[in-house]
């Protein structure tokens, strides 16, 4: 096997790995959300990609789907500015309070 393909071979593979992997909620059903504020909601179809914004910048957030077609977003309060303005900046309904 030529060294060129070795290299584009294991490019692909570590590709593959990075880009599949399965990111992990910060915050499930069975985490104790009590005192968490609501600092959004947003539609449906963003739930998952907001999601993963949560997940990147460290943010436990909670997508209650029980609001649906569109989710109330809520955090504990020590990330409540920081996730306003996240959302904020993407043009989602955040809340005043």
């Amino acid at each position: 096997m030529s060294l060129l393909r070795k290299i584009i071979i294991a490019s692909v593979l570590g590709f593959c790995v990075t880009s599949c992997q399965h990111t992990q909620p910060l915050a499930t059903k069975d985490t104790d959300r009590t005192g968490w504020v609501q600092v959004a909601t947003i539609p449906a179809v963003s739930v998952v990609k907001m999601q993963r914004v949560m997940i990147h910048e460290g943010i436990p957030a909670w997508f209650d789907a029980s609001g649906y077609p569109y989710y109330p977003v809520t955090v504990p309060p020590e990330y409540r500015d920081r996730a306003k303005q996240i959302f904020s900046e993407r043009g989602y309904h955040v809340n005043s309070k």
